[in-house]
């Protein structure tokens, strides 16, 4: 792995464990009812409870997973035009491409 994808790497589980701190240590101040779906107009047109909030945390955790397994076999990925002298140069740039 490259620098760059280390960082992104901590950056992303950061910003993620702190989303999940703040809902911890704001969850008396959040309201029982939030908006769950806005239409075109911006209008709230389903309201959910804040447990819903768990939902939205256990999808990103799943993502999370998913792209970090598909980041460590680069070589499974579908690519065009692959060739001995380019394959080193190909394989960084589709991890990068998934990590970011």
């Amino acid at each position: 792995m490259t620098a760059i994808e280390k960082l992104l790497n901590v950056l992303g589980i950061l910003s993620f464990s702190g989303v999940i701190v703040y809902i911890i240590f704001t969850w008396d101040a959040i309201p029982n009812q939030i908006p769950g779906h806005y239409n075109e107009a911006g209008e709230v047109t389903r309201w959910g409870g804040r447990e819903e909030l768990f939902i939205l945390l256990g999808i990103g955790l799943l993502l999370w997973f998913g792209m970090t397994v598909m980041e460590r076999f680069p070589h499974v990925y579908n690519y065009r035009n692959l060739t001995e002298a380019n394959v080193k140069g190909q394989y960084i740039n589709s991890r990068m491409l998934v990590n970011v």
